[in-house]
């Protein structure tokens, strides 16, 4: 069975009726992927909901594309949340670690902001993040759109309410094998990547009292994009979500 294109819709009711397409996703349905009326598509509201939706008319002109809204469905979020707190790589090579992360499960991005970092974080650049998520969601067929965090620095990571439940990983080629770590007992996982640079020897301290398990991704050297989707790729398989 052919699977069906992905569009998003913010404004998904869960009950059978009429929808019409944003401008944005109304230009990509009617010139990219050039659908016509009749055609059935999926949309999908980014917080677990989706709908099987018939294409009822089409107006190239006003960016308009109207649907009507059939079989309905709600998918749980996973058991644990695994949220990446990665520090920023230059330029596109953000795009590609958020992009790659979110294909592969990731649920919760924060920026890390750490003494070593490279780049910035910048207003822009978080828009473009959402857009980058809620893309890879529609190719990857998955309900929910990652959460997007302000930056914090390392020691905020650390200072936030509610640890029970909650597990954190570091990115450390002196750590241990993943295949060794505790798979149950908590909610969240929190995975933390350094900058290329490295953490300073202020940050390195704080790690060294801080309650996380170091784990190794490789015997190489990797790239802070490379290091965070193979951190979200391990946990995922690790915990069999």
């Amino acid at each position: 069975m052919k699977k069906l294109p992905w569009f998003y819709l913010p404004k998904l009711d869960a009950r059978p009726g009429s929808a019409v397409l944003a401008a944005d996703e109304s230009r990509h349905l009617a010139r990219s992927r050039r659908l016509r009326i009749g055609s059935e598509i999926v949309v999908f509201n980014g917080l677990g909901t989706t709908a099987t939706a018939k294409i009822v008319d089409i107006s190239e002109r006003r960016a308009r594309v109207a649907l009507e809204l059939t079989a309905y469905a709600y998918h749980i979020e996973g058991r644990v949340r695994v949220h990446l707190a990665a520090a920023l790589p230059k330029g596109d090579r953000q795009v590609v670690m958020l992009d790659m992360a979110t294909q592969i499960g990731m649920t919760d991005f924060t920026p890390l902001l750490c003494e070593h970092s490279v780049a910035k974080f910048s207003v822009r650049s978080a828009a473009r993040w959402q857009k980058t998520c809620l893309e890879a969601c529609k190719q990857s067929r998955r309900p929910w759109v990652p959460r997007l965090h302000q930056p914090k620095q390392l020691p905020e990571m650390f200072n936030t309410g509610g640890k029970a439940g909650r597990v954190t990983w570091l990115a450390d080629p002196r750590g241990g094998n993943v295949t060794a770590v505790q798979k149950v007992g908590f909610d969240e996982l929190i995975l933390l990547v350094g900058p290329e640079g490295g953490f300073s020897p202020g940050e390195w301290e704080l790690l060294s009292h801080a309650d996380i398990v170091p784990v190794t991704l490789a015997k190489s050297v990797l790239r802070t994009e490379t290091a965070a989707v193979a951190m979200v790729s391990a946990a995922v398989t690790r915990l069999g979500i």
